[in-house]
């Protein structure tokens, strides 16, 4: 995969464009051509369950995303910015600590994954996941991938993306630990690039 966001974290999958339309036999693939590529921005809340914890980690926060780079920054239950981009991954702690992080686990591959979504919809991660199915919900619909390389079989069980009304709504991923994570979507605004690379910055550091 690398750092490519082709190769993979929301949105992206947000975007306010209507999706195609699916036949009764979807395709193999599903372009989603009609998303925006503009950068976006909005809010996000995230539940992830571990093997033998009691309680599901609850978080919440807001995001940016274009298609080279990536930001969750997360407010409650503590303050911490996860940086992803083509130049590696960064951890960001209140006082301006920044962590470098290594490897490409479940975090970073879902980084990769809703970076490639955005620049080029399932197209882009082709090689990764394939469509396993499509079925249409009350106001949009929900689509299952399956990884298809060597190296998301190891990390990832699935994934789940649920839209409404135009936008992606909900990404859900099941990794081979037996773990899932849920994120779910809000707010979601449009941004230019100018306004990305001016705000961005300032956005994803934590004082």
């Amino acid at each position: 995969m690398g750092t490519k966001p082709a190769a993979l974290l929301a949105a992206f999958i947000l975007a306010s464009a209507p999706l195609p339309a699916l036949s009764a036999e979807p395709p193999e693939h599903v372009p989603f051509s009609e998303l925006s590529k503009e950068p976006v921005a909005g809010r996000f809340t995230e539940s992830k369950t571990m093997p033998g914890a009691e309680r599901a980690l609850e978080t919440e926060g807001s995001f940016m995303i274009s298609s080279r780079t990536l930001c969750w920054k997360m407010e409650k239950p503590f303050v911490k910015a996860f940086e992803f981009s083509e130049d590696g991954a960064r951890e960001k702690a209140t006082g301006g600590v920044v962590r470098v992080m290594e490897g490409s686990g479940p975090g970073r591959l879902i980084a990769d994954l809703l970076q490639g979504l955005a620049s080029g919809g399932l197209e882009a991660v082709r090689n990764d996941f394939a469509l396993a199915s499509a079925e249409r919900t009350a106001d949009g619909f929900a689509y299952e991938l399956s990884p298809q390389s060597e190296m998301m079989k190891k990390a990832l069980e699935s994934v789940r993306l649920v839209t409404s009304g135009g936008r992606f709504l909900e990404f859900s991923v099941t990794d081979q630990g037996g773990g899932s994570t849920v994120m779910r979507f809000s707010g979601t605004e449009s941004m230019t690039d100018e306004a990305f690379a001016a705000e961005f910055p300032r956005f994803c550091d934590v004082r």
